[in-house]
């Protein structure tokens, strides 16, 4: 039963050390010498296992001061690492300070803006209402003009038939006083009676008659200076033959009176037809020279005035659509800021 005992202890130290067999005494024999045996091994067992603790505690011994100066050098570099993020928190929240301040200021300017920006669009909406109300007046204004202009439909359209009638007489003033003219100008019809188009056509077409007008004037004019000129030119000729027939017949008239010849009966009819024949023609030629000269005044002044009235109306026009779309840009650009 010993052995068997010490031999299952022995089992279970074998992981330390081998035992075989009992120590054997040469003192003792027989049971005591198994007793000493079992004694003697359970002794080596427990000075085995106290070796085993013992170096099993100078291992644990030195494992813990190993771990220990590892420790210390984590908890050393922890401490340094905790040093530094004490110095970046630090940083940061002098960094989270100034961000706070500047959300803050932020805060404050958007605020500011905010209400700078509600008082704009307040001062906007007021103007752009008032724009309306401007655009819906220059609207009206705009319809009462073109209301107008329909309304001087009729007097465009009579000025066109008497731009017309003057293009024809004036026509005819050239042909009167050049015949050739006929042959040059091929301007016996007119080209600018009123349509049925727009009234801005009718304006154009009456602004053509007009320059057209204005050319035949100075057609006209060259024309009327030039028989003027001609008329003038054979009137000193006729003086000039006047004078040198007078003079011819006073010559005679004196050599007859040599002669012993009396024209006195004759001289006051002579010379009475003579006055008579060259205050005939001076008033002729003075007559039809002024007529011509008053009929090229009075078309040149009633074309000048046509003119103006069609340039007048025109350019009002003009002015009242280069308002209008003027403030609807506006209109519209106000609107685009709103949005």
């Amino acid at each position: 039963m010993l052995v068997s005992g010490i031999e299952k202890i022995s089992g279970k130290v074998r992981s330390f050390k081998s035992f075989s067999g009992l120590p054997k005494s040469q003192k003792y024999t027989g049971l005591a010498s198994v007793a000493y045996g079992v004694i003697k091994r359970a002794n080596e067992i427990v000075e085995e296992l106290v070796r085993e603790i013992d170096k099993s505690r100078n291992e644990a011994r030195e494992q813990v001061d190993q771990r220990n100066y590892e420790i210390a050098i984590e908890v050393s570099q922890l401490e340094s690492t905790i040093s530094n993020l004490r110095l970046e928190v630090a940083e940061k929240a002098s960094v989270v300070d100034e961000l706070e301040r500047g959300v803050s200021e932020k805060e404050k300017r958007i605020g500011e803006l905010e209400r700078d920006k509600l008082e704009k669009v307040s001062v906007l909406e007021g103007e752009v209402v008032e724009m309306k109300l401007l655009v819906d007046e220059y609207d009206a204004k705009l319809k009462a003009l073109e209301v107008k202009m329909v309304a001087q439909r009729p007097l465009l359209v009579e000025q066109l038939n008497l731009v017309s009638k003057i293009h024809d007489q004036l026509y005819e003033v050239v042909r009167i006083v050049d015949v050739n003219s006929s042959e040059e100008l091929d301007l016996s019809e007119s080209f600018f009676m009123p349509q049925e188009t727009e009234m801005e056509e009718n304006v154009r077409a009456s602004l053509a008659g007009m320059e057209s007008i204005f050319e035949l004037t100075k057609v006209v004019s060259e024309k009327t200076q030039s028989l003027v000129e001609e008329k003038s030119h054979e009137l000193k000729i006729l003086n000039e033959t006047v004078g040198l027939l007078v003079k011819e017949k006073e010559h005679i008239e004196n050599g007859l009176r040599h002669v012993g010849v009396d024209l006195k009966s004759t001289k006051p009819l002579k010379d009475e037809n003579v006055q008579d024949t060259r205050d005939i023609n001076t008033v002729d030629n003075s007559t039809e020279e002024n007529e011509i000269y008053s009929l090229a005044s009075t078309l040149e002044n009633i074309v000048k005035a046509s003119q103006l009235k069609i340039v007048e109306l025109q350019h009002s026009l003009e002015e009242s659509r280069e308002e209008t779309s003027s403030l609807r840009k506006q209109l519209d650009s106000q609107t685009k800021e709103l949005n």
